[in-house]
């Protein structure tokens, strides 16, 4: 027979069991926060001309970068939270070196952005907030077309190991249709 402290013990740790289970069942059956759209870029004032408008074109100038996300550093504010001081120091760079070209034989055309424009790009605040109003300040000043391709971190940028990296729309599939993992 067992004795009364053992006895005790075992409800203890059933007891404990219980209100794990319980507890587990209230965060699952919470509602995710609904998600943050994405804000548009307003489109350039002057749009890429038609191919038989450009096809004596054969001196431009483009400007490229990318990586502008923000540190995901404990302490400092970042992307969906402010406005990225780099990333506004290389606009201003940008419109300046685009200005600058306007009159040359070869004139900004375009800007590419290579990819990782903010951290997770899934999170539609950090778009709005970090991304979206320094290259607006493109679109709005510039007049020129802005072309974003896609970086890791703008198609997923959730740590290993979080659930949502798997579900991240940007993710390969097999010829099978199977997830990569």
């Amino acid at each position: 027979m067992l004795r009364s402290s053992a006895v005790r013990t075992l409800f203890s740790i059933a007891l404990l069991l219980v209100a794990a289970t319980l507890a587990g069942n209230a965060f699952v059956g919470q509602e995710p926060a609904p998600p943050v759209a994405v804000t548009p870029i307003e489109p350039p004032s002057t749009p890429f001309p038609s191919e038989a408008a450009s096809a004596g074109v054969t001196r431009f100038s483009f400007l490229a970068w990318g990586d502008s996300r923000g540190a995901n550093e404990p302490g400092v504010p970042g992307d969906g939270q402010v406005v990225h001081v780099e990333h506004t120091r290389l606009m201003d760079f940008a419109l300046a070196k685009i200005e600058s070209l306007a009159a040359t034989p070869y004139p900004a055309r375009f800007v590419l952005h290579t990819g990782d424009a903010v951290l997770r790009g899934a999170n539609g605040v950090m778009w709005n907030v970090s991304f979206s109003p320094i290259i607006e300040r493109l679109s709005r000043r510039a007049g020129i077309p802005f072309f974003l391709t896609a970086g890791n971190h703008d198609v997923s940028g959730m740590p290993v190991g979080d659930p949502g990296r798997a579900m991240s729309p940007g993710r390969p599939t097999c010829p099978d249709k199977k997830t990569l993992k």
